[in-house]
């Protein structure tokens, strides 16, 4: 008879063992680990173009003071693409390519502050309405007094009021 009882004690326990309800709920909890994305690193250069550029190039002076020339064709044999009018002492927003040889992207941001200061540049793209609900456009045309965008959603058309 006891013999009959420890077995039936056993059998009770490893039940109960290896049941989910009787675990803990805080060995589960503890197993949960939290991975934050990665924050986006901005590869956006800033500078001021100087007299250095041509044809074939694009030179800028960071603020650094660090001058960079750049080429305006790829190694593929695309065009970088230039929004806005190159002026000198202009200042741009740009990205290159062929690991910093060549201009990828470059926005002249002397044009932008003076049609809207509600915007912000980030990898060489343009958002649009950054205190309310961003936009990442794609600029149609830039030049001294408008700005075309095609936004997600709609067309920005910014330009300087007439006197």
């Amino acid at each position: 008879m006891r013999k009959l009882l420890f077995i039936v004690v056993a059998a009770v326990l490893t039940m109960f063992a290896s049941c989910d309800w009787f675990k803990s709920k805080k060995v589960a909890d503890s197993d949960t680990t939290i991975v934050a994305a990665p924050a986006e690193v901005d590869s956006t250069l800033y500078g001021k173009v100087v007299d250095d550029f041509g044809m074939s190039t694009f030179a800028v002076q960071q603020t650094s003071g660090q001058e960079l020339e750049l080429l305006r064709s790829h190694q593929d044999g695309g065009a970088a693409e230039i929004y806005g009018d190159v002026r000198v002492g202009d200042e741009f927003a740009l990205t290159t390519t062929d690991g910093g040889e060549a201009l990828d992207r470059a926005i002249n941001v002397t044009e932008v502050k003076a049609l809207t200061n509600d915007f912000k540049i980030v990898n060489g793209k343009l958002l649009l309405n950054v205190g309310t609900t961003p936009d990442t456009v794609q600029i149609m045309t830039l030049d001294a007094d408008s700005l075309v965008a095609k936004g997600a959603t709609q067309v920005y058309r910014l330009g300087k009021a007439k006197k």
